[in-house]
């Protein structure tokens, strides 16, 4: 199970051909976490929920397909303010959850889900960028960090994430 997975990795890459349930698979994690930090209950109805990890990581995801070109080149900070941006936050809400964010991520106690690296169109781009999310592990070795793609769009692109990523296929 990617539970297991995260747990003994804390860095994945999960590729899957489309509609094999990369995007449910980030939801279901996210929910997860987020019932857990609510300390809801209904956690413990979530299906295969005992494989996740036994952490209250407050889960962040970031859409690639929602990412703006401006930021695809530059640090986390830009990737969440272009987040937060896109989820309608004014400035001064955006700036504070922004610094929480990162405090946590320093921590290792947010997980940084990435869905959809081949929705990033340009093959050398998302190539640059999945470096970029090599150095944001380097940044923060501490905050455990999903990625998602489409096994075509990933091979097509000519880059395999390293630096302690794992790879699974769904």
């Amino acid at each position: 199970p990617v539970g297991e997975r995260l747990a003994k990795a804390q860095r994945l890459v999960v590729l899957g051909d489309p509609g094999s349930g990369k995007t449910t698979l980030t939801r279901w994690i996210a929910t997860a976490y987020l019932l857990r930090l609510k300390k809801d209950p209904y956690l413990y109805e979530l299906p295969d929920i005992r494989t996740i990890p036994d952490s209250d990581y407050l889960p962040i995801i970031i859409r690639c397909r929602d990412l703006d070109k401006r930021c695809l080149g530059g640090v986390l900070d830009d990737l969440l303010q272009n987040t937060l941006r896109k989820n309608q936050l004014t400035d001064a809400e955006a700036s504070i959850l922004k610094v929480l964010l990162m405090e946590r991520l320093q921590k290792g106690t947010a997980l940084l889900i990435l869905d959809g690296l081949d929705e990033i169109i340009d093959p050398v781009v998302r190539a640059c960028f999945c470096q970029q999310l090599e150095q944001i592990h380097i940044a923060f070795p501490n905050a455990p960090i999903i990625a998602t793609s489409r096994i075509v769009g990933y091979r097509e692109m000519g880059y395999r994430i390293g630096r302690g990523f794992e790879h699974v296929t769904l």
